[in-house]
């Protein structure tokens, strides 16, 4: 069986009669409309019966409807897309008149049809000539070796009376994303095909766009002998009609030129109401305002562009339910024309100049977008790295940074704001550069050549100041500053140069400072955009020759977190933290965690004169706030010891109560021992294993026996606070703690030394 079936091949001045028009119709509603699926047929123009609509999932009713007006409009057309299964409520499997609702791009379920649409020019609203109508045919046949040289699947090729329609098959969704692709791949090929006698019309690629239903009548003006009416119908059907790849349909409209044609997108547009300044301007409005697609619709009495473009609704001016303003003409010549250009043809040019601005900055950044793109897409694919566990040869870790950062590995230095995250990406480089110990603690095995650093994020001259006081080599650090500039991961050609200008400098090891603002995704919560920019940012680190990759990043969560989406962490060998204690933010802590990294937190000090950052070995941010917990304790107890020489531990204990600290039984005693350590306070041995607390200094030197008449025990007390005749408090007691009241006691006490 052919891969295609064709009619025969269309002549010249072929009158209407050479097709069977019923039979012909039939055919086309089976090859362009879903099976089972909702379309709309549409008549305009139809006299007094105005615009004639129905919709229908029957094509055989389609077809009885369709022959029964057919000829007495200048076109009969059919939807190019699949339609909402509501609209068939409107006019169900018939066709009603004067339709004042019909299809509009939201009613599109889907974009399955692709048109090409090409025409001779000619003056509007009548017939081509048949040397006219051959050009087209000429066009359209060129295109379609073109495509089929591209990859593309064959086409439905069709006569549309007047010129040719290529109905290519697509699988797209009803989207602004797929909007703007079908929008490109119309202008890419317009740009390669059109010529001053044949163009391929640009405005067809609306989901809700209509075409000429091949079987009927094309009946524009009158019917000449020179310019005669003609019937449209498929010339050429495949057997199998393929969808096109969407990555063949982006490489293609990777050659549309820069979009030329704009919605304004500024503020000052979006708050302007078209009704006042339709009024305002004088605008002639042949309907209107109207409802259409959330906002609301004007059809204008005549073209400002073109006085012959004023047939219909071919003209409209719009204000969507957001506020934006926007201009359409149906007519191919005005395809390049806009809201912006409309409004320029009644205010002066600095009334629209942002909009100019705006249109100007778009264009820039769809096309840079596109050439990335383009590039992902024919970036041939790296081989994959698969060998056997057997082929791996079993070699030790080698470090750039030991127990920190391996060789060729990937660092995220994360750090809350103002915690010193750029300082500390300077000592790193300092280190890389001349060898030595990163923060006093890990070896570093320097490189030869270069660091770069890619600096987002601070003045220039501050950087280089800070740089020199780290004791880094002038010539050995190279400074990218981007602060304020265009990001040169945001176009392919801007990192490629980027990459080139490290390799020229021997660069070994790249900085990036900060994610945040290198980061050229819309979301950095994001992980699929975070891990996308990951790896095109590996890929620019091996375009310019870096083993080793240093990313910063702000952290969030109270420093535990990097901000963003976990992709971020995912894609780091090291994640090495810097935070702010909560409780004293002089203070800094350091740790790290990774593949075979893990380290412990610890404190940082700071040399301000060299701005060096060395691990002082005393604990993380948990130890910290004890050792101040122990410090204001140590305080309490000096005090109490002051008022109550030799006061016990469990005596303390009450007394720091008693002052409104609170404080745990254990504390006491750590905190008691700590004082002494420290020579705050001087502890002796006491009865039943106590412990008696002293002012240094203050210790009694020695103890006198004491015997208690009372209990007829007998204790000690400081030989400088006995007084014959009297039995003082006792500080210990062989038998226990001795009664504290002053009894007469004449016997002669004993003396000990301490």
């Amino acid at each position: 069986m052919s891969a295609t079936a064709r009619h025969p091949a269309w002549a010249p001045g072929a009158p209407p009669s050479a097709v069977n028009p019923e039979q012909e119709i039939r055919r086309a509603l089976q090859v362009l409309t879903k099976r089972g699926g909702v379309f709309e047929i549409r008549i305009p123009e139809a006299g007094k019966a105005g615009t004639v609509s129905g919709y229908f999932n029957d094509p055989d009713k389609a077809a009885d409807a369709v022959v029964a007006r057919d000829g007495q409009a200048p076109g009969v057309y059919v939807t190019l897309n699949p339609v909402s299964r509501d609209l068939l409520s409107r006019a169900n499997n018939r066709l009603q008149e004067r339709a004042r609702a019909t299809t509009a791009d939201p009613d599109i379920t889907e974009r399955r049809l692709l048109l090409f649409d090409i025409d001779p020019e000619r003056p509007t609203g009548i017939s081509a000539t048949d040397s006219e109508k051959a050009l087209a045919v000429k066009c359209a046949e060129e295109l379609r070796a073109h495509l089929a040289a591209k990859g593309w699947p064959a086409p439905v090729e069709s006569d549309s009376g007047n010129g040719a329609h290529l109905f290519y098959r697509v699988d797209l969704p009803n989207d602004s994303d797929a909007k703007e692709l079908v929008r490109r791949v119309l202008n890419a090929a317009a740009a390669r095909f059109d010529t001053p006698r044949v163009h391929l019309d640009t405005t067809v690629g609306n989901a809700a766009r209509i075409v000429k239903l091949p079987g009927t009548l094309a009946c524009k003006g009158d019917s000449t002998a020179e310019r005669p009416h003609r019937r449209a119908r498929l010339t050429r059907v495949p057997s199998v009609l393929s969808a096109v790849p969407r990555e063949l349909l982006e490489v293609f409209a990777a050659n549309a030129p820069a979009r030329s044609t704009t919605v304004a997108t500024d503020a000052p547009a979006r708050s302007l109401d078209v009704a006042d300044w339709i009024a305002k301007h004088n605008i002639k409005v042949k309907r209107g305002p109207e409802a259409y697609n959330g906002g609301r619709r004007w059809i204008l009495g005549k073209c400002p562009f073109n006085d012959q473009h004023a047939t219909g609704s071919d003209t409209a001016l719009f204000q969507d339910a957001d506020g934006t303003p926007g201009f359409k003409c149906q007519h191919n010549g005005c395809a390049d024309k806009g809201w912006a250009d409309f409004r320029a043809r009644y205010e002066s040019p600095p009334e629209v100049f942002e909009e100019n601005v705006a249109r100007e900055v778009q264009k820039i950044r769809v096309r840079e977008e596109a050439q990335r793109r383009v590039k992902a897409l024919l970036t041939p694919p790296q081989p994959f790295d698969a060998v056997l566990l057997a082929e791996v040869a079993d070699e030790p870790v080698r470090w750039r940074v030991r127990d920190l950062l391996a060789a060729e590995g990937r660092l995220l230095l994360a750090a809350q704001r103002k915690t010193g995250k750029t300082t500390a990406a300077l000592n790193l480089a300092r280190d890389l550069l001349l060898g030595g110990d990163f923060l006093g603690r890990f070896h570093v095995e320097p490189i030869v050549g270069r660091v770069a650093f890619l600096n987002f994020e601070v003045a220039k001259h501050q950087l280089a100041r800070w740089a020199r006081e780290t004791g880094i080599p002038g010539d050995r650090l190279l400074t990218v500053h981007l602060r304020g500039r265009g990001n040169p991961f945001s176009a392919a050609d801007d990192t490629a140069r980027l990459a080139e200008v490290l390799r020229s400098h021997s660069v070994e090891v790249a900085i990036v400072d900060p994610f945040g603002r290198a980061y050229t995704g819309k979301s950095q919560n994001d992980p699929g955009e975070v891990g996308a920019f990951l790896a095109e940012l590996d890929r620019f680190a091996d375009a310019a020759g870096c083993s080793e990759l240093i990313l910063t990043a702000h952290a969030g969560w109270e420093g535990e977190r990097t901000r963003g989406a976990s992709a971020l962490e995912d894609w780091a060998d090291t994640i090495a933290t810097l935070v702010r204690d909560r409780d004293d933010e002089r203070l800094r802590f350091f740790h790290a965690k990774g593949r075979d990294v893990e380290v412990e937190e610890d404190r940082l000090t700071y040399d301000q004169a060299t701005r060096r950052l060395t691990l002082t070995g005393t604990g993380s941010r948990a130890s910290a706030r004890n050792a101040r917990r122990t410090e204001e304790l140590i305080a309490g107890i000096v005090e109490a010891v002051t008022k109550e020489p030799g006061a016990t531990t469990a005596r303390l204990e009450e007394m720091l109560r008693e002052g409104g600290v609170g404080v745990q039984h254990s504390e006491v005693g750590r905190a008691a021992k700590a004082a002494a350590d420290a020579g705050r306070v001087t502890r002796v041995a006491g009865p039943r294993r106590s412990q008696l607390h002293f002012l240094p200094g203050q210790e009694p030197q020695s103890f006198r026996v004491v015997p208690s008449r009372s209990s007829g025990t007998s204790g000690v007390v400081p030989t400088s606070l006995y007084r014959e005749g009297t039995t003082p408090v006792l500080l210990t007691s062989r038998a226990g703690v001795a009664s504290s009241a002053d009894k007469t006691d004449t016997a002669p006490p004993d003396e000990v030394e301490v």
